[in-house]
């Protein structure tokens, strides 16, 4: 009898209750249910805005916890066994349930899943998670199913009276790039991505769907030849960490769609859980690393890099899936200068020649895209810089910057203007760009004056009238001393 009890506590479907309460943390959700036993499941990772719906399958009588060890003694499970389960739990002369075998298959699952939600009214039917761990208490003794809000289950292996169990529905998956803290990037720079997530448990599966697909904006050129797929027994990719064999995957970088064929994609890999499952791989993690190239479409405006999961996540129906996302974005901003007369911004000025530098005293110089090869931006000495002339609307562009801090200098005056003596610093910070719609921030525009020149001495300036003032006075001189000279020869006479 004891041999039969073991069994049916293991399965991966049972909850085994007891008499004490499960102490509520103070971050946890928890459900009260009227029962006259005060029995408890704690779905300690539950997801938050997920539903779960309790079903009880048999009812139980527990023992004391003689050894205080948070196991009961012993369990005995009662009640009738439905005639479509029938072929996995027996009962015996006493009326005692046990189990036809210590592991349930996967048809078992899904004729457990069918029946409970079919034919049970839940103890406790959707609850919406709003924080974890979330807890059931109230309850009577028993053999639970606990369901989300798919339908799908969720496995139980703990025989604890304190039922503590996992939403093993949940799929880690994530995804990061190596542009840092910023977002900013420049034309031509290659970002580096890695995706993670982890080879599922498949046992009650007899196919399982777990594919990857990412799709990149017009801003990123995908290169095809940088995919790579590891494997790893840590949740941290690692020189020391090999490759994954073809064999375990498929994957697809032309013509490749999303998971439900609607899209065009990047890339799509087709992994192979269930041989994963039998190589040893289950619980090990997954990286994709790959790379993208940024292009003169992601000028002024944000990009993103959309990965995707979708994932089997009901044995009994191999038609239902999870889907999981996350996304990078980065963005390239553009420093636009506007020429304009001191005192006059309606008068645009042509023919002032800019060139830019960066907070490393280098200059800036930009590449167009082709003949295949794309756009780039580049940083080398002033002999080499790109220049950038203004024409009648003023304005000149220094597109693909990242965020930073730059210097506009000017190497060239219009006709008739003096030339700027210092620089013209500009700062570009597009982070809030990210967060919203509003991209203002990736086009920094600067107004920059110049002053008319002075004008040196010409005929009819003060230049030649100096001498005609100058003439005039030796001229009256003249003819002063002349008077004075003549009327002294009168009085001689």
């Amino acid at each position: 009898m004891k041999s039969a009890l073991k069994k049916l506590t293991s399965l991966a479907l049972a909850v085994l209750m007891a008499a004490l309460l499960v102490p509520s943390a103070a971050v946890a959700q928890t459900v009260g249910i009227a029962a006259s036993d005060k029995a408890s499941i704690t779905i300690e990772n539950a997801k938050v805005d997920k539903t779960y719906s309790v079903y009880k399958l048999f009812s139980a009588t527990v023992a004391a916890d003689s050894n205080d060890d948070g196991k009961s003694d012993s369990i005995a499970y009662t009640g009738d066994i439905p005639e479509a389960l029938d072929s996995y739990f027996v009962k015996d002369s006493a009326g005692n349930i046990s189990a036809v075998s210590n592991s349930l298959s996967p048809d078992a699952i899904a004729a457990i899943k069918a029946y409970a939600v079919a034919n049970l009214t839940p103890v406790q039917p959707k609850v919406k998670c709003e924080t974890t761990p979330l807890i059931f208490e109230g309850l009577e003794y028993g053999y639970y199913v606990v369901t989300t809000d798919s339908g799908a289950v969720i496995t139980v292996d703990s025989t604890n009276p304190k039922a503590v169990i996992k939403d093993k529905n949940e799929i880690p998956f994530d995804k990061t790039d190596n542009v840092g803290d910023t977002d900013g990037v420049e034309v031509g720079q290659e970002v580096k991505y890695t995706i993670e997530g982890q080879v599922p448990n498949t046992s009650a599966y007899n196919t399982f769907d777990y594919v990857i697909t990412d799709k990149m904006t017009e801003g990123l050129t995908f290169n095809e030849s940088s995919i790579k797929i590891y494997i790893s027994e840590d949740d941290v990719l690692t020189e020391a960490d090999s490759e994954l064999g073809d064999s375990y995957y498929t994957k697809i970088t032309t013509g490749a769609k999303s998971f439900n064929g609607n899209e065009d994609v990047a890339f799509r890999v087709n992994f192979k859980p269930v041989e994963m499952n039998t190589a040893g791989m289950a619980g090990e993690y997954i990286f994709i690393t790959y790379s993208a190239t940024v292009n003169d479409n992601a000028v002024a405006k944000t990009d993103n890099n959309h990965a995707t999961l979708s994932y089997s996540n009901d044995p009994s129906d191999s038609t239902q899936h999870g889907t999981l996302t996350d996304e990078e974005k980065v963005y390239s901003a553009k420093i636009v200068v506007n020429k304009h007369e001191t005192g006059n911004t309606g008068k645009t000025l042509a023919y002032a020649t800019f060139v830019l530098k960066n907070s490393n005293n280098l200059y800036y110089k930009y590449t167009a895209a082709s003949g295949g090869n794309p756009a780039k931006v580049e940083w080398v000495s002033l002999e080499n810089a790109t220049s950038k002339t203004t024409q009648r609307d003023g304005k000149v562009e220094f597109p693909g910057l990242k965020d930073g801090t730059y210097t506009l200098e000017e190497t060239q005056a219009p006709n008739g203007y003096n030339k700027l003596d210092q620089g013209v610093e500009v700062t570009i910070n597009g982070d809030s760009a990210v967060t919203s719609s509003d991209l203002t921030p990736l086009t920094k525009t600067e107004n920059v004056a110049n002053d008319t020149g002075a004008l040196l001495p010409s005929t009819g300036g003060i230049g030649t009238t100096i001498f005609y003032v100058g003439g005039g006075i030796l001229i009256v001189g003249a003819l002063a001393a002349f008077i004075i000279k003549r009327r002294s020869a009168k009085h001689t006479a």
